[in-house]
């Protein structure tokens, strides 16, 4: 496959402590009773002494609810992740309160913004404007795939999608075709102006972005692209590496990883490379798991410092927000933020936002990038 064009079309933390906002004086709550007087009633000789009663009404309690494990136990364990795992606290709305320095270089990392009708298209604009107002000077976006609902809504989808990004005046973008995009892979290609698999220079990072090849749930990548990354990845090792498909793979440790339609089908081909030549982050969409939930990132052990990034989604389900990740790399510095962003809020959240070291410190001379320097032959 060559490429259509030779550049990339386009149009265009240190972290507050999320709970100082909120904090509030608790006044101690006063006995509504105190002051009352009581009755207290004198126990008969032959009286059962009360801790007793107690003692046995607490032991048929939880005797009854052993008994009844099955049926509240998970309960329980949903409730108690879910308090654990919420992510409340809100950071800064504007990326200059965490980073008031210039020489960054930062990018908008999201995913599946197919509308379902044209009541939904306005997460993808309430996302666009919250970006253009809060986050300006973005440098590049990811599109992690699922631009569109099918073949059926392309035709409408595409050029409401370049219309509406740009207002966000930022100037190069990579996209990939996720599932929904894969039934129309000639729309992509039309639309886009990408090929299925490319890679795209910024700076000293390589983004190797891999599409959906088939309209099916697993992530389908050919066993040729898959050769072409793994040259790409073992060729590049004085290079920061990123990876962009729709799917996670397998191994990723996501929350989506344990889903086989959220996954990269042969995901072990991949693995086995990382093993032995890792990169710096592996990014994904597909699953729309909201950031409240756990398993948004992954550092997985059994790879060395990779990370792992569920980017999804831009599109609403019940449960979920308008949420995708902002990326800034630091000029001569290993040190990678990893924020995620509230479209809603138009607020970080800094409880699901992470530091990240990077292989290489990242080199860019602020003004270059963009360019396509390979696609699979």
């Amino acid at each position: 496959m060559r490429a259509a064009h030779s550049h990339i079309s386009g149009e265009g933390a240190v972290f507050g402590n999320p709970g100082a906002a909120n904090t509030r004086r608790v006044e101690p709550v006063r006995d509504a009773d105190a002051g009352l007087k009581r009755n207290i009633c004198t126990p008969r000789k032959n009286d059962v002494p009360a801790c007793w009663l107690m003692i046995s009404c607490i032991m048929k309690y939880f005797l009854g609810m052993l008994r009844n494990i099955r049926i509240w136990l998970p309960s329980v364990v949903a409730v108690l992740a879910f308090l654990a795992q919420t992510g409340c606290g809100h950071d800064a709305r504007a990326l200059k309160d965490i980073f008031p320095r210039g020489d960054i270089f930062t990018v908008w990392a999201h995913s599946d913004i197919h509308p379902r009708g044209n009541a939904e298209m306005i997460h993808y604009e309430t996302a666009v404007r919250d970006v253009a107002d809060y986050i300006p000077g973005i440098n590049a976006a990811l599109v992690a795939g699922d631009i569109v609902m099918g073949s059926r809504s392309a035709p409408v989808q595409y050029p409401w999608f370049l219309s509406v990004r740009k207002t966000a005046a930022i100037p190069f973008w990579c996209e990939i075709a996720g599932n929904h995009d894969a039934e129309d892979i000639p729309s992509f290609l039309r639309y886009t102006g990408k090929p299925l698999h490319y890679a795209a220079l910024f700076g000293n990072v390589l983004f190797i972005c891999m599409s959906d090849e088939v309209y099916d749930h697993p992530t389908q990548i050919s066993d040729a692209a898959f050769e072409w990354w793994k040259r790409l990845v073992i060729q590049n090792r004085d290079k920061i590496i990123v990876t962009m498909t729709h799917g996670c793979l397998a191994q990723s440790g996501l929350l989506a990883s344990f889903d086989w339609g959220q996954r990269v089908e042969g995901s072990e081909r991949f693995a086995r490379v990382l093993g032995e030549y890792p990169i710096d982050m592996w990014i994904s969409g597909h699953a729309h798991t909201p950031y409240y939930m756990n398993g948004k990132w992954s550092r997985p052990f059994w790879f060395k410092n990779i990370l792992f990034i569920d980017v999804s989604a831009i599109r609403k389900n019940k449960g979920t927000n308008i949420q995708s990740y902002i990326l800034v790399f630091s000029k001569n510095s290993p040190d990678l933020a990893v924020l995620l962003r509230n479209h809603e809020t138009h607020s970080f959240i800094a409880s699901r936002s992470l530091r990240h070291t990077l292989r290489h410190p990242f080199e860019w001379d602020g003004r270059t990038g963009g360019a396509v320097v390979s696609v699979p032959q």
